[in-house]
């Protein structure tokens, strides 16, 4: 009796363990028992990047990088947050609160990769996931500036090359306007246009809080239609926002006029830098010559002399300056509007009704004046002339392709 007792006795005891195990395990593999959440590294959220990048040591506050979260226990209470920086090789602990919030910095070197985890443990010695928590940092031995040059260079030779998966390569999944859009534009690009020639200078490159790198850039571009053989050339400005990738800057957003994807830009750019455009004319030499422009392409095309332009019905853009006196005439399918005095930026949508056709006429133009267009396929355009000079026109522009609002 006393053998059979002390085997029950042995029985309950193994399972009693055995059910303690089981309660632990279970405990152990859930989920959401110890975690980490809203984890940045300064102010940029780990979640709005890929698990490698890249970032420029002058865009750190004070040249620090810091990570700072929060640690949440369901069923307990956090006892301490770790990070380690050279991939779990040592950690050390980060300053925490009582409410679970806390922060790590130091002060990265230039050309250093940083493997970095961050752990959190609760008052049980339970830790978080510590591999979900995972971000490979570079810190570049370059500018910001740099870096945005070089990931220019490289996207305009990927773009004279004709190579579409390269070019994607440099565009953020993030990417503000429809990334199908800007590959299909592109790839249309490369079948449209031929022998590319693309120079730019920048005007400004700031760096936000978040690492959002805004760039505002001349250009001067010259490219042959494929289709009429004319070559179009033309220059302006405009401007990009770039986000932080693996390897170096991305394209987050691309505002007109634009410099790649012109031929769908209502799918691609976010706005307009509304740059000044420079057109002008020479019928004083043998290479006689006046200039067009349109709206959707942003291109300004140089057009075979004939006397007067308006008899040349077969114009690239849908308006065209010519002479001394600064003539506007437009093709059969454009109408225009004189808006009068004004400035382009007090001009929200174009006028429904009240446009003339130019085709085959013309009217001189007006330093300060604002004339509206309405374009093909219920597109509009308006543009500002700035200065009117022989032999060149300064104006800015607005396009909408799709309704008179601008």
């Amino acid at each position: 009796m006393k053998k059979i007792t002390a085997l029950l006795f042995i029985s309950i005891i193994a399972l009693s363990a055995a059910s303690a195990s089981a309660k632990w395990w279970i405990f152990g593999k859930s989920q959401d028992a110890v975690r980490v959440e809203h984890l940045f590294l300064n102010r940029l959220a780990f979640d709005e990047t890929g698990t490698k990048l890249t970032v420029y040591k002058e865009t750190l506050p004070d040249g620090m990088i810091n990570i700072k979260g929060k640690a949440v226990a369901d069923k307990s209470k956090i006892g301490a947050v770790q990070v380690s920086v050279d991939g779990k090789e040592k950690w050390e602990k980060a300053k925490l609160s009582d409410n679970g919030a806390f922060e790590y910095g130091f002060k990265p070197q230039t050309g250093t990769t940083y493997k970095i985890y961050v752990k959190a443990i609760d008052t049980t010695g339970k830790p978080s996931d510590v591999d979900a928590t995972y971000k490979e940092v570079t810190i570049a031995e370059t500018t910001v500036k740099d870096g945005v040059k070089e990931a220019l260079d490289s996207m305009v030779e990927t773009y004279k090359e004709e190579s579409i998966s390269r070019f994607m390569a440099f565009v953020s999944e993030d990417f503000t306007g429809d990334k199908t859009v800007l590959d299909r534009a592109v790839r249309t690009d490369f079948q449209a246009y031929d022998n590319l020639e693309l120079r730019f200078n920048f005007n400004n490159v700031s760096v936000n809080e978040k690492g959002m790198i805004a760039v505002s850039l001349n250009y001067s571009r010259m490219m042959t239609s494929i289709s009429t053989g004319k070559t179009n050339k033309d220059t302006g400005t405009t401007e990009f926002v770039f986000v932080l990738g693996d390897k170096g800057p991305l394209i987050y957003s691309m505002k007109t006029p634009l410099i790649f994807g012109i031929s769908d830009p209502s799918g691609v750019a976010t706005g307009s830098a509304q740059a000044n455009i420079v057109m002008t004319y020479d019928y004083s030499s043998s290479a006689k010559y006046f200039e067009s422009f349109s709206f959707p392409d942003e291109l300004v095309t140089k057009e075979p002399w004939a006397s007067p332009p308006t008899i040349n019905p077969n114009i690239s853009g849908e308006f065209a300056i010519y002479g001394d006196s600064h003539h506007l005439t437009t093709r059969a399918d454009v109408s225009y509007q004189d808006m009068g005095t004004m400035s382009l930026d007090d001009l929200a949508a174009a006028p429904a009704a009240g446009y003339t056709c130019l085709y085959n006429t013309s009217i001189l133009m007006a330093e300060n004046h604002v004339y509206a267009f309405k374009l093909a396929g219920g597109a509009y355009g308006a543009i500002e002339i700035k200065s009117l000079e022989i032999p060149k026109t300064t104006l800015r522009y607005k396009y909408s392709p799709n309704g008179r609002n601008f």
